[in-house]
């Protein structure tokens, strides 16, 4: 058997994409609006899922499958043959600071609860990795 490859999307609250077909924008707009992405729903399953809180957005497809329902499910078999990817974004834009949280935080029920440490709700998600201390400054190299 082959390995599974899933890419996994990376989008800001209500930002994810949209395809269509020239005639249908309409339809299409609603149909994603009513749909869950790999990310909406990885925050609905850490919501209702204690196990699934564990893992950070990378790590969840080694556990748990996206169904053509557009819900994670428990994996029954086969987490060996998986590779997973997240989509590439420019290290210039708030897409950046979102990968990065994806990658290191577990657990995460909502956008707001990526940019809340220690009940401290942070503005942006730049300002979340700072706090966790996955971004530095170059204050030291300034002096």
């Amino acid at each position: 058997m082959s390995h599974t490859i899933i890419r996994l999307q990376i989008h800001l609250p209500d930002n994810q994409r949209v395809y269509f077909n020239e005639g249908e924008e309409q339809v299409s707009i609603d149909r994603a609006a009513q749909r869950d992405t790999h990310l909406t729903d990885w925050f609905k399953l850490n919501a209702e899922n204690n196990e699934a809180r564990q893992y950070s957005y990378v790590e969840i497809p080694y556990h748990f499958v996206f169904g053509k329902s557009c819900i994670w499910k428990v994996r029954q078999r086969g987490s060996d043959k998986v590779v997973v990817r997240m989509y590439k974004v420019s290290s210039f834009c708030k897409l950046f600071f979102l990968r990065l949280l994806l990658l290191h935080v577990k657990g995460a029920k909502s956008f707001e609860d990526l940019r809340t440490v220690h009940g401290t709700v942070f503005n942006t998600f730049r300002e979340v990795c700072y706090h966790l201390g996955l971004l530095q400054d170059d204050i030291e190299w300034r002096h």
